[in-house]
């Protein structure tokens, strides 16, 4: 692409020379002299979606896909079933795809609660409190995880002591696991 421009300057005024899908120039007029001035395009990248997929997003999607196959109700049916809908009840009790539900939903329920535990007990928590080695880490993080309970009611205070508290005992008591 070429251009030509006439423009009335002044020395000492600047330009500034830019046009959509190029990078801009800065010019300051130094003389009269007619100046070549040469625009270098831009490498634009087309547009990339970054999605996180999530643990929670990964569990409902398993969840629809019960349902898909007319699983409704993956605990265990209320007992009034058995009176109202005695087929609901018998079908909800003993066919296989509820049965992989119910199993679904108790992994379900420890994938997240290990993941709700693992966004606070984490390595760098860890080692920015105490100094462990990374070899330890793993048999450290085995040993002392705490319940989700206690995840749930500590603030980071909490945590933080008792992290240094295991650490100590981790010290104390070798580091190897009891497992």
């Amino acid at each position: 692409m070429y251009g030509l421009l006439n423009i009335v300057a002044g020395i000492g005024d600047s330009l500034e020379i830019s046009s959509a899908g190029f990078q801009t120039i800065n010019s300051i007029v130094t003389d009269f002299s007619t100046q070549v001035l040469y625009l270098t395009p831009l490498i634009e990248l087309p547009e990339v979606v970054v999605k996180e997929n999530s643990l929670m997003a990964d569990l409902q999607e398993v969840k629809k896909g019960y349902r898909d196959k007319g699983v409704f109700y993956t605990g265990t049916p209320h007992y009034y079933y058995l009176f109202l809908k005695p087929m609901t009840f018998i079908y909800e009790n003993f066919k296989s795809e509820v049965i992989n539900a119910r199993k679904f939903k108790k992994y379900a329920k420890r994938e997240v609660d290990s993941y709700e535990i693992s966004t606070r007990f984490n390595d760098d928590l860890i080692k920015s409190n105490v100094p462990i080695k990374d070899a330890d880490l793993f048999n450290f993080k085995l040993k002392y995880q705490p319940s989700l309970s206690q995840i749930n009611t500590w603030n980071d205070y909490d945590l933080i002591n008792y992290i240094k508290q295991c650490y100590k005992d981790f010290e104390e008591k070798g580091k190897t696991t009891t497992h």
